[in-house]
């Protein structure tokens, strides 16, 4: 993780990594050496109960900002087989690769917080309307924000680094992972504020930097001519740093035995999709009544790899034939007896396994789909379609024009109305998983607006005359 200039300065970045190494190393004993490893590859999602063991003994990540330096410090050299290190080199050299490091450390929850409370329509109508139509600019707001009261950005500033951004973010990016909101790799102006703690860098050269980037990253795509050029590899790097975060962890390894590093953790369910439009009524629609999940792992970083999904709710299955394996910009993976194809891969409504040793893609995508267990499926649509049938009997009993004169008695609303009232809100009421809910969540909906609507018909034509309750006269 040396890096050095050629005339055998070192830069101040690498400074900082060999004396945060320095402190690291412990002299061997023995047989053993203290190394800092680079353990597990994992999405910027949600994180839940990780752990990372070696031998018997668990053990701890080094921290993000410092990893940030060594991915910073990986792009260079990168750009040094890519025969591109003088686009680093120069001016504001130390700043770029600083910059660099803000991108890979950044961490999306607040931008992500922000953005949500930034498109709320109730509080600041006007706002909204200005937000709406492109008059505002939620990123520039996300950096005087994070910056300080007292550090706004102006808008013929905000306007060269957006065209800036929006190159990287349009013309390079997408060729290599999917594009999303919450990349910095993809658009740096989110590093910002992050990096203005660090610097104190004027705006106008901010500016110098982000196109120093870009015309770095520019020139390495047109460098890229293959799938294994250097090139390739630095840019597909910069942009999946951008989405991931690459665990390192220090620690004292035995050299005379074998050891086994272990890594536990737990991650959140992604049921949007990483390249869904969830403005595009069909796309929604479809995420709904046949929700997929989807899972981003690492699959190269091993002689071997091997993938197991299970699904632990016994009211949830896997629909063995919507299960894919694809790359990081969404293509499908194969998975017949062709060239590229796993050594093994394995689906049912139970699981899905995948386990390659063949040269593959570094990153995949899964995408799961589900549903519910089939019984329990067919429940749910009968009970849905008993409560439609029941309300297309009241609309057309009580607002019929075949007979003006039939009416709906007491006796006729109750047999239409209480069994199937009965029997969706057992269905409604019955106690499920998180995960069986989310998957029958359109379906749930769609029974709870057919049973209102069935009441509200009820009621309305009693209201209206069209249904009669019968009396009782005692002589």
């Amino acid at each position: 993780m040396r890096s050095k200039e050629e005339d055998g300065k070192q830069h101040p970045i690498a400074a900082e990594i060999e004396e945060y190494l320095a402190s690291l190393r412990i002299p061997p004993e023995g047989n053993s050496a203290d190394l800092l490893l680079p353990l597990v590859s994992f999405p910027k999602d949600s994180l839940f109960d990780f752990q990372i063991t070696i031998g018997d003994s668990p053990v701890s990540r080094i921290p993000r900002d410092k990893n940030g330096d060594f991915q910073a410090a990986y792009i260079a050299h990168l750009a040094r087989q890519a025969n591109l290190y003088h686009l680093i080199d120069g001016e504001l050299r130390d700043e770029l690769l600083a910059f660099l490091s803000c991108i890979f450390s950044f961490s999306s929850g607040t931008w992500e917080q922000f953005r949500r409370e930034y498109y709320r329509p109730f509080r600041r109508p006007i706002l909204y309307i200005k937000r709406i139509l492109r008059l505002e600019y939620p990123v520039r707001e996300y950096i005087g924000r994070r910056r300080g009261p007292s550090y706004g950005v102006a808008v013929s500033d905000y306007r060269d680094w957006r065209s800036i951004a929006d190159i990287i973010a349009e013309e390079i990016i997408p060729r290599h992972v999917l594009p999303t909101r919450v990349s910095a790799a993809e658009n740096p102006l989110l590093a910002i504020p992050k990096f203005c703690r660090e610097s104190e860098l004027p705006d106008d050269k901010i500016t110098q930097l982000l196109r120093k980037l870009k015309d770095f990253l520019q020139a390495a795509q047109g460098a890229a001519i293959s799938f294994d050029s250097p090139a390739h590899k630095l840019v597909s790097t910069y942009a999946s740093y951008g989405r991931r975060w690459e665990s390192m962890a220090r620690y004292t390894i035995p050299l005379d035995k074998p050891f086994q590093i272990i890594a536990h953790e737990k991650r959140a369910i992604r049921f949007e999709s990483p390249r869904s439009n969830s403005r595009n009524p069909y796309v929604w629609l479809r995420q709904q009544f046949f929700p997929r999940a989807h899972y981003g792992i690492s699959f190269a970083d091993a002689k071997s790899n091997h993938l197991q999904v299970r699904i632990p709710d016994p009211h949830v299955q896997l629909v063995a034939r919507r299960c894919y394996a694809r790359n990081d910009i969404w293509q499908h993976l194969s998975t017949s007896m062709i060239k590229g194809s796993p050594d093994d891969e394995r689906k049912n409504y139970e699981y899905y396994s995948r386990y390659d040793t063949k040269p593959r893609a570094e990153r995949i995508w899964i995408e799961i789909r589900l549903r519910q267990a089939l019984t329990r499926s067919a429940v749910t649509w009968g009970v849905t379609l008993a409560t439609l049938a029941a309300f297309a009997l009241i609309i057309n009993f009580a607002w019929g024009d075949y007979n003006p004169n039939a009416r709906l008695n007491g006796a006729d609303v109750v047999a239409i109305l209480l069994p199937v009232t009965i029997a969706a809100s057992l269905l409604l009421a019955r106690e499920t998983s998180t995960l069986g809910m989310r998957v029958k969540r359109a379906k749930t909906a769609l029974l709870m607006v057919s049973l209102a609507a069935l009441w509200v018909a009820t009621v309305w034509g009693y209201v209206q005359g069209h249904i009669v309750i019968d009396t009782l006269h005692q002589h």
